[in-house]
């Protein structure tokens, strides 16, 4: 079974042969058209080249048949290496194996997070995030996100942007009491003009809207995320106009958001949006009010007298935080 490639080895080392003695003729009769003999020319050309056997290496080396058996040769090299050392070989794999997921992980990530634009919104390259930049620090820590209050005096005072919206970035685990049992559940907040300005419109019903960002609203609204819908619903057609008590307050379902929209941070999917400013509001006016309820015996958490007087507490500090950011902002330069 060998025989065949040794022919075929001695038949392609003679055919190489002729190119070498070609390329010889040649350079000879280059020398011929200087004046030189024949017989000088060859001998001349031998000087030049140096041995025959090393101008037939250097022919053979130039061909891509010397390219190929250089591969497979070196191919089988380690082949054999692997198989003498299987331990080696196995660590090997492993390592590259974990280096080429890792890296794939970690484009995968950087990708999304930098890179990539958030699905499902209009002009997704027109999007900028607004930072408040801190000239005492350095590095990453010196760019800090903006509060509520702040949010509120840029946008009202804004001259540079088509608009501006607010985001929780990061989004707040709540209890769903889902037939009288509890469900942890994702909610993102967002500002009134959060569906508007990003032009996403929900599948059904209708999406949060400025009128929606009014403390004086009853009951506080919600929009579905398209996968909560139909994991936790079923894909119900008749969800809109019922209600979700969430951390013990009752939010009206306004509308359902398409499947291309997964939200604006990237890799957490909330389960629900609703409005920013209202959240604030009650969530800081029942927080106090657990707060003294459990400083003051007899009174409840949701006792009516309690709840009114830390809600008017709460407007008087709400002034206030508007108040700083404002005073604050009319000194820092905007560039």
């Amino acid at each position: 079974m060998a025989a065949p490639r040794i022919v075929a080895r001695q038949s392609a080392v003679h055919e190489r042969a002729l190119p070498t003695n070609g390329f010889l003729e040649m350079a000879a009769e280059e020398k011929m058209k200087q004046g030189m003999s024949r017989k000088d020319a060859l001998r001349a050309v031998r000087l030049e080249q140096g041995n025959l056997q090393v101008t037939k290496e250097v022919v053979r080396a130039a061909g891509w048949e010397s390219l190929v058996e250089t591969l497979w040769q070196d191919l089988r090299f380690a082949a054999r290496m692997l198989r003498k050392n299987p331990g080696a070989t196995a660590a090997v794999v492993i390592a590259l194996a974990l280096g080429i997921g890792l890296n794939t992980a970690v484009f995968t990530f950087v990708n999304a997070l930098l890179v990539r634009p958030p699905a499902g919104v209009k002009a997704p390259d027109r999007l900028l995030e607004v930072w408040i930049h801190n000239p005492r620090s350095s590095g990453a820590e010196s760019y800090l996100p903006l509060t509520y209050p702040d949010y509120l005096y840029y946008r009202n005072h804004n001259q540079s942007f088509g608009g501006m919206l607010a985001f929780d970035g990061d989004p707040e685990s709540v209890i769903w009491n889902k037939s009288g049992e509890g469900q942890v559940v994702m909610g993102q907040l967002v500002s009134g003009n959060f569906f508007s300005l990003l032009g996403v419109h929900a599948v059904l019903g209708r999406t949060i809207s400025a009128e929606d960002d009014r403390t004086t609203n009853s009951p506080p609204v919600v929009v579905l995320g398209h996968a909560f819908w139909q994991q936790s619903f079923g894909s119900d057609p008749m969800i809109v106009g019922k209600a979700l008590m969430l951390n013990g307050v009752n939010y009206n379902v306004i509308g359902v958001a398409p499947a291309s929209f997964a939200g604006l941070p990237v890799g957490i999917e909330p389960d629900f949006l609703t409005v920013i400013g209202l959240v604030v509001g009650l969530g800081i006016s029942f927080g106090a009010a657990q707060l003294l309820s459990s400083l003051l015996y007899g009174i409840g958490p949701t006792d009516l007298t309690t709840f009114i007087g830390v809600a008017l507490l709460m407007c008087v500090v709400a002034v206030l935080a508007c108040y700083i950011p404002a005073r604050r902002a009319m000194r820092v330069d905007p560039w």
